[in-house]
């Protein structure tokens, strides 16, 4: 009897992961050439005056100035700088931008910050991950602890698969990161388990120039996909 219960349920939960995914790519679709934003990644527990927040305000006022959304987990730290960069960012706007925070429901009751113009909360760190992905063209990475690291290697992992995507994944701060790029030469891609275009697949950089014109460039390239996409249905 319970060998039955437990075929039922996971017969169940495999009915609705499938669903899941199904209602996904769909609202996907349905999303598609109608939202371009950047996800901005980084630890809640570095303030949002130090020189990562900091930065993560400029690479997100620049952004709401140019009318590009921003996702961030809509915490504190790095968070909370990001958005409040997109907010000061709106004032001077082409277009409006949103400051997007997917938060998590967690035990400690960490409240989202106040700088956020849509608020979905997530019950799952996984459900989080996939919104996430599925709603950011690029990939901003600062400096951040496990939860940040989780969110790189989850994007990095897809990245790898879809490579045809084309992505960008921006790492902010090179002494924060350069570890971390040398240890997956000298172990992973030595060993043969990565290849050298895994790597490449991310940039690492200290300017904020050149992060925004990474995304300014593939939001370029964006709206040209858009465009033909558009002309190609009429």
């Amino acid at each position: 009897m319970e060998d039955n219960r437990r075929k039922k349920l996971r017969e169940e939960l495999d009915f609705y992961i499938n669903k899941v995914i199904e209602l996904e790519t769909e609202l996907k679709e349905a999303e598609k050439c109608k939202y371009y934003r950047v996800a901005i990644w980084g630890s809640k527990r570095m303030s949002p005056d130090s020189k990562y927040g900091r930065m993560a305000f400029e690479i997100a006022r620049r952004m709401g100035w140019e009318g590009i959304d921003v996702v961030t987990g809509g915490g504190p730290g790095l968070m909370e700088a990001a958005n409040k960069g997109l907010k000061e960012g709106q004032k001077e706007a082409k277009t409006k931008a949103k400051a997007v925070g997917l938060n998590i429901k967690l035990d400690i009751g960490e409240d989202p910050n106040v700088y956020l113009d849509i608020k979905r909360l997530h019950p799952k760190f996984t459900s989080r991950l996939d919104e996430f992905f599925r709603m950011s063209m690029v990939f901003v990475v600062m400096p951040g602890g496990i939860g940040t690291l989780l969110e790189l290697f989850f994007a990095w992992q897809l990245l790898q698969e879809f490579s045809s995507a084309k992505q960008p994944m921006i790492l902010v701060g090179t002494e924060f990161w350069s570890g971390l790029l040398d240890w997956m030469r000298m172990n992973p891609l030595k060993l043969g388990l990565i290849s050298p275009k895994d790597i490449d697949i991310v940039t690492v950089t200290d300017s904020v120039d050149e992060v925004v014109s990474i995304i300014l460039q593939d939001h370029a390239r964006w709206l040209s996909g858009c465009s033909l996409h558009m002309n190609s249905n009429q």
